[in-house]
């Protein structure tokens, strides 16, 4: 059972890691040479052109249940065309620190749609991991500095919707992961959600000027269909197989922490001391969310 869950958090800290890269290297190439939702359609077409790919060569063909073709619909428009079109627009139009600390509310809602639907138990262990990965996150990530005001309203709430759609995503997805192999779920999710996106960013991706695409653009985008998506959609879905949704979901507390260690490595800001401190609560938080104990139950 530990080993398990230790190949579990490696699984989702590499996730992490993935992510928090994406947030720079991203920037390289968008809006420069690719505009959002271009950028998108090229993600979720060329990921799902691969699952395919991988799926036929290494899963046995199984019979999906007409029943769960509509959940797999439903799966895909939280999981990939609501969260990846409210984020990109989101992030326009509000603030780092908005979106970033907004962000880490999806661990939250994840919880709160489990505990609401039947699916999980809310622990003193787990609420207290919440609030001490919220705090953290919180803290490293401007504490005080962060602020609504009506200029950013439109894009807060387009992020708020972004992580409350990845939040119902990890509760909608897990019963279809055990019925099916995980590789099967995101399959058909990305196909149903590659049509979703499509109509948004079709007339984007026809104003790219190819010819102007340096070659490092490229593999700017082949990192984010493969690495990005790809392996990040994997090992999510083979976490979910493992543990509960609220476990997956509280690993977003890890992208702030991590994308401030990748920042600092590149010079372009510093790991102080204290936000090692705001680090090392994000983490414990994260292990009271994951830690496997005997449920004791906290009123609502």
């Amino acid at each position: 059972m530990k080993k398990r869950l230790g190949q579990v958090y490696l699984a989702l800290l590499m996730v992490g890691i993935i992510y928090s890269t994406n947030y720079v290297v991203a920037k390289f190439i968008m809006p420069r040479y690719f505009l959002p939702y271009g950028l998108i359609v090229l993600r979720v077409g060329g990921a799902t052109l691969f699952f395919w790919i991988l799926h036929y060569f290494s899963v046995p063909s199984v019979k999906i249940h007409a029943y769960d073709y509509g959940r797999l619909a439903l799966c895909s428009v939280s999981g990939i065309a609501i969260s990846q079109l409210t984020f990109f627009k989101g992030l326009s139009l509000t603030s780092a620190i908005n979106s970033s600390l907004i962000m880490t509310t999806s661990p939250i809602m994840v919880l709160i749609a489990s505990v609401f639907m039947g699916r999980e138990l809310l622990t003193r262990h787990k609420a207290i991991g919440i609030l001490m990965g919220l705090s953290g996150a919180f803290m490293l990530i401007g504490g005080y500095n962060f602020t609504f005001s009506t200029e950013t309203v439109v894009g807060d709430l387009l992020i708020l919707a972004n992580a409350l759609a990845y939040g119902i995503y990890l509760v909608q997805v897990k019963p279809l992961m055990r019925h099916y192999h995980s590789l099967t779920v995101v399959k058909w999710v990305f196909f149903f959600g590659f049509w979703m996106v499509l109509p948004f960013g079709a007339a984007e991706l026809g104003q790219v000027d190819w010819d102007g695409v340096p070659g490092y653009a490229y593999g700017v985008v082949a990192f984010i269909i493969l690495g990005v998506t790809v392996i990040t959609y994997l090992f999510n879905a083979w976490s979910l197989g493992q543990v509960n949704a609220s476990v997956v979901g509280s690993f977003i507390y890890l992208q702030p922490v991590l994308t401030g260690i990748l920042t600092a490595s590149l010079g372009q800001e510093s790991f102080t001391f204290q936000k090692m401190l705001y680090a090392l609560l994000v983490f414990w938080g994260v292990y009271l969310v994951g830690r496997p104990t005997r449920p004791k139950l906290v009123r609502l």
